[in-house]
């Protein structure tokens, strides 16, 4: 009989399969093909496999994360914007990175991303120094500041309700050389004053389930091969999953790279400012 007993539990480690978690369905969607395929390697790996795709039910099927690039700050197509409100209201996690943050006015991207790009909102060009409050949110946890020297994002609409993780302290140019520069506008919901360039958001859109969404304003296409940015990217795609975890696809160098600081390049002078 105690024979019997013991083979009991092999058997049935040997007949029912161990059910593993399965990881998120990420799908990356930008206006240019090198970035998205950039965001694609990035977030490839550990877990993930990330696919580009187009704004559409059909290609979002398989998504439990959206991850959102533009270069430029322009609204996107009303069909486009209708497939990602959609695609929240189910309650799919986005990740807004740079000019997404303009696909809509306040009254859509509010909701969706936690804030807006208005008239008033502007792209600073200049040595930028971002503040991250690793205490905040496991997002940021151990995170050192980023030096960059791209923009920086001010005078957005911010929804009430946003956890704001890292705020830009930068200095606008005036665009002469012979005079000094001048203190960028004051961003709204920031306690130090400074503009917020990354934050996460929870909501739920009207007759939808509660979704997540984090907002990373820096959008050099290079900058998402550096270690510390990938590793924010991949805990965002965590918690925007709603994972228990947010290092369950980071690696210990990942995590380790987060404490050092991030250097990041300039951005090439666009037309479109």
């Amino acid at each position: 009989m105690r024979r019997w007993m013991h083979t009991i539990p092999l058997c049935l480690a040997l007949c029912c399969p161990i059910v593993l978690a399965v990881p998120p369905g990420v799908m990356v969607w930008a206006d240019s093909p090198g970035t998205a395929q950039a965001l694609v390697k990035a977030l490839d790996g550990d877990g993930l496999k990330p696919y580009a795709g187009e704004l559409n039910e059909g290609s979002m099927a398989d998504a439990d994360v959206l991850v959102l690039h533009q270069q430029k700050f322009e609204p996107l197509p009303e069909g486009d914007r209708a497939a990602i409100e959609a695609f929240a209201r189910r309650g799919g996690g986005v990740i807004g990175l740079h000019g997404a943050i303009a696909a809509g006015d306040a009254a859509w991207a509010k909701p969706v991303f936690g804030a807006a790009w208005t008239p008033e909102s502007r792209r600073l060009s200049s040595h930028t120094v971002i503040d991250v409050a690793t205490d905040r949110h496991p997002l940021v946890d151990g995170a050192a500041a980023i030096e960059s020297n791209e923009e920086a994002i001010c005078g957005l609409d911010l929804a009430t309700g946003i956890e704001i993780l890292a705020t830009s302290s930068q200095k606008e140019s005036t665009g002469d050389p012979d005079k000094t520069t001048r203190p960028a506008p004051a961003g709204q919901g920031a306690e130090s004053g400074d503009p917020p360039q990354i934050w996460a958001y929870e909501s739920t859109l009207a007759g939808g389930k509660p979704h997540r969404a984090v907002v990373m304003l820096q959008g050099t296409t290079a900058n998402y091969g550096k270690a510390g940015i990938r590793t924010i990217l991949r805990r965002a795609v965590a918690w925007a999953a709603r994972r228990d975890n947010v290092d369950e696809f980071c690696t210990a160098a990942d995590i380790a790279s987060l404490r050092q600081a991030v250097a990041l390049p300039s951005r090439p002078k666009k037309s479109d400012k």
